[in-house]
């Protein structure tokens, strides 16, 4: 008899504690099923699944920003482009309102204090 391995992925990651339980004790199968990488945290599990690794820069091919951003730069003598080539130094890579356009801005509002906020889904990574 072969395993059989299933990835179930969750709208709501709150609920993986009692996904895991009720597979656990043989609720949903009839049989108890063991979990694996159920005691990953969210983060790091996403992480994981798209290489995505330390503190590197993302490459993004979309995103939306959630407002507010700087509204200027304060050391930068002059804003840089909204494609960052890679003659910009990181320093001076600084997103701005004057380089967030409307078609930039999701509709959700921040919810951290980190210098820049934004929304993606995983196709662009």
């Amino acid at each position: 008899r072969g395993d059989v391995y299933l990835k179930i992925f969750l709208y709501n990651p709150a609920h993986i504690t009692r996904a895991v339980g009720l597979f656990a004790s043989g609720s949903i199968t009839g049989e108890p099923v063991q979990a694996y990488e159920a005691h990953i945290p969210l983060n790091l599990q996403f992480m994981l699944d798209y290489r995505l690794y330390g503190m590197g820069y993302l490459h993004l091919a979309a995103a939306k920003f959630r407002m507010p951003v700087r509204q200027r730069l304060s050391s930068v003598a002059s804003p840089p482009s909204v494609v960052f080539p890679t003659q910009v130094p990181p320093a001076q890579r600084v997103w701005t309102t004057a380089l967030v356009n409307g078609s930039l801005v999701s509709s959700l509002s921040r919810n951290s204090s980190c210098e820049v906020e934004v929304d993606v889904t995983s196709l662009p990574l």
